[in-house]
């Protein structure tokens, strides 16, 4: 299987993004043979298909450096794909990656979340994301939301009737994989596209609307697709609740 990764960028003229397994390299240490060359179409896009063998168990890393040396580091751990060898007819995960910026609530990856004593690690030791088992024609979005009441949860709406046609009390809500990570996948056999999209909030466990997102509706159009491809599009951050105008939906 080959995983087909897109990121947005946009670097200095004569820097290059790789793409790093296993440790994080550190600022100003020369990339090893293994790194892997981004290209990208000169408008801030940047694209590398890699077999899946490459990231099968170990978190990888979007890097930026000069003349092979590393100029600038995302934050955390990096990202994690986990089913890739359960992925049987998927000829080509399709990744919407985002270069991980400091979060939205940089206390949560502060040393006062440290490993619990059951053995679970805190929030910054985890990879970002990490994904259940991959399955043909599955369509996974992951959102960061890190200022989300802990009564409230984080639902998928959109203009098809797979995410609710914007009924909020049709829309998909979402599983929090972690702190302030929630994820959803469905199957994308019927899904047309484009999709135009928001995230809003609702009640946990009740599933009530909250309120809208606070910002003009999300676009997503995948430029290529073949039979089998999963999409996993994990470059969205939530805003904010819109309570002031909660019919901003369009």
């Amino acid at each position: 299987m080959i995983i087909s990764l897109h990121v947005e960028y946009n670097a200095q003229w004569g820097a290059q993004l790789y793409v790093t397994t296993g440790i994080k390299p550190k600022f100003g240490q020369k990339l090893t043979k293994d790194a892997i060359e981004m290209d990208n179409d000169g408008r801030g896009n940047w694209f590398v298909d890699v077999d899946a063998k490459r990231l099968t168990g170990t978190p990888y890393h979007y890097v930026l450096a000069y003349q092979r040396h590393v100029v600038r580091n995302e934050f955390g751990n990096g990202h994690y794909i986990a089913g890739i060898t359960e992925a049987e007819g998927v000829p080509t995960l399709r990744v919407w990656d985002s270069w991980r910026r400091l979060p939205q609530i940089r206390s949560f990856f502060s040393l006062a979340f440290r490993p619990h004593k059951n053995g679970k690690a805190s929030l910054h030791d985890h990879p970002f994301p990490a994904v259940d088992v991959l399955e043909p024609d599955q369509f996974t979005m992951v959102c960061e939301a890190g200022n989300l009441k802990d009564e409230w949860e984080l639902a998928l709406i959109g203009n098809v009737p797979e995410l609710g046609a914007w009924q909020p009390g049709k829309a998909l809500v979402m599983q929090q994989i972690s702190r302030n990570l929630w994820s959803v996948s469905i199957s994308r056999t019927t899904l047309k596209f484009p999709l135009r999209f928001k995230f809003i909030v609702v009640t946990r466990h009740t599933h009530q609307f909250v309120a809208w997102e606070d910002c003009t509706n999300r676009f997503f159009e995948p430029s290529v697709l073949d039979p089998g491809d999963t999409l996993l599009i994990c470059n969205q951050r939530f805003t904010r609740p819109a309570f002031e105008d909660n019919n901003n939906n369009r």
